[in-house]
């Protein structure tokens, strides 16, 4: 049976609650790294651990933030407000969450989204090349500490 329309749009927890049903299978979903989004004006997505959630694990936390005015992109297309906030193990720079409001934040929350998936830090995403000028230039610059 070819049961992927019966999924579109549901999403991951939604793609994998049907798997498991029409499958037998028993995957879990890792609401850690599962990026969530408000879609207000301007959008507000995140994933990963807040600043205080990661203190409450103990963990020395640094933060750093781009302003979505300063992306070039951005002022092109009239989309001024609003901020990227990366949130790191200090030390190690180990990637623990972001918090995006803005312009396109549903889609931009998806590179931090990866980079936790994989386990990257904020240097090893900092140091990707991306197209310039766009928005996601402000999630780069953010973990880059621009």
């Amino acid at each position: 049976m070819d049961y992927d329309l019966l999924v579109i749009g549901a999403g991951t927890a939604g793609t994998i609650a049907a798997r498991n049903a029409l499958e037998g299978n028993h995957e879990k979903v890792d609401y850690s790294i599962l990026p969530t989004t408000v879609f207000t004006i301007p959008a507000l997505s995140q994933v990963g651990w807040t600043e205080a959630e990661a203190r409450r694990q103990g963990i020395q936390v640094a933060v750093n933030r781009s302003r979505i005015a300063h992306n070039p992109a951005a002022g092109v297309r009239g989309e001024k407000e609003g901020l990227v906030k990366v949130i790191y193990e200090e030390g190690t720079n180990r990637l623990l969450g972001a918090h995006i409001l803005g312009p396109r934040a549903e889609d931009l929350i998806h590179i931090a989204a990866v980079a936790l998936r994989g386990g990257l830090s904020r240097d090893q995403v900092g140091a990707m090349h991306y197209v310039f000028p766009t928005l996601g230039g402000a999630v780069f610059d953010a973990m880059a500490g621009w």
